[in-house]
């Protein structure tokens, strides 16, 4: 790897850096794998009665600190990559070690910070939640030290985004038995029906394809400088135009398996989720006319976030109408 070097002092990281490096604005996955894992335990606990909100709180903040994590890593990595350079990037947001003269290493020392700090958050919601719950934050953490780091990282590879698809994917399972555990005493005794057959995880894809879908719309962008960065995507080895095609099939995927989720496990909520994608369809429908290019790259990285927002939304309001109807 290139290490980016300067002839000046490094500024001290100050909380305007540490906040830039978290980048709170890329939490909204994280959000949503949280209400849905929540909202499955609603449905599972037959309503709000009894809802143990201290734990929903542990895992909101957990997951906000393991995307805070990968964050911080995916910075220190793209800078001294080389990926990440003020001639090559116009958002100082995105790249912000080429724009401030920080330590990298201080970056990568303040990812292991976040980390330790959700693994503490996270020891509660484990003891309640079980081995699952355990091997889940195992998997994760793997991930994360993976995604970016290491001889051949997993995101110069054609598996970034199935990376990202079992980040968020399985924070969805792990806190729904944090949350059911919080009041069932013996998740160390066991595993849930609902885990054993598979229902937990199938009702996840929905939520583990939008942060891959963000991931694309990046990669799609960004395919010039990233092929000089050396690396080898699934965008990259399709190009641009296929690229693209398959992006909009996955769109349509996400739609289909929200509406099927639903449909299967939740149908007191199908009209609310078939009105609520239907209402933002003007949204969602903008992906299909969007060129992708790195001009247009920050108008596209919008569109798929506002999507992400609405069919979150509809997906959460759908399941929390089937637990309040049942």
């Amino acid at each position: 790897m290139e290490t980016t070097e300067t002839t000046e002092p490094y500024i001290r990281l100050n909380a305007k850096h540490i906040i830039g490096i978290a980048a709170p604005h890329t939490w909204v996955a994280c959000v949503y794998s949280v209400l849905i894992g929540a909202a499955l335990a609603l449905n599972h606990n037959g309503g709000f009665s009894g809802f143990p909100v201290l734990m929903f709180v542990l895992a909101l903040f957990a997951a906000f600190l393991f995307q805070s994590t990968a964050n911080a890593f995916n910075d220190y990595y793209d800078f001294i990559g080389g990926n990440d350079r003020a001639d090559n990037s116009d958002n100082p947001g995105d790249a912000i070690l080429a724009y401030n003269n920080i330590n990298p290493e201080h970056v990568k020392k303040l990812g292991f910070c976040f980390m330790a700090a959700a693994i503490l958050l996270g020891i509660y919601p484990v003891y309640k939640g079980g081995p699952i719950v355990l091997l889940i934050g195992l998997v994760g953490c793997t991930l994360i030290l993976t995604y970016s780091g290491g001889k051949k990282s997993v995101s110069h590879t054609a598996f970034g985004e199935t990376a990202a698809f079992f980040g968020d994917g399985l924070e969805v399972p792990a806190t729904f038995l944090a949350l059911v555990g919080a009041s069932i005493p013996n998740m160390w005794g066991g595993l849930w029906p609902e885990i054993l057959t598979g229902k937990i995880f199938f009702c996840a894809i929905p939520v583990a394809i939008s942060p891959a879908m963000i991931t694309m719309v990046n990669n799609i962008c960004d395919i010039e400088r990233d092929t000089v960065a050396g690396r080898r995507g699934v965008v990259i080895l399709l190009g641009r135009p296929r690229a693209r095609i398959f992006f909009l099939t996955w769109i349509c995927i996400w739609l289909a398996m929200i509406v099927t989720c639903v449909a299967l496990f939740f149908p007191k909520g199908l009209i609310l989720v078939l009105a609520l994608i239907a209402a933002s369809s003007l949204v969602w429908l903008r992906l299909f006319r969007l060129s992708y290019v790195p001009e247009k790259r920050g108008q596209c990285i919008g569109v798929i976030v506002t999507t992400m927002h609405c069919l979150g939304i509809s997906y959460v309001a759908a399941l929390i109408m089937h637990a309040l109807r049942g």
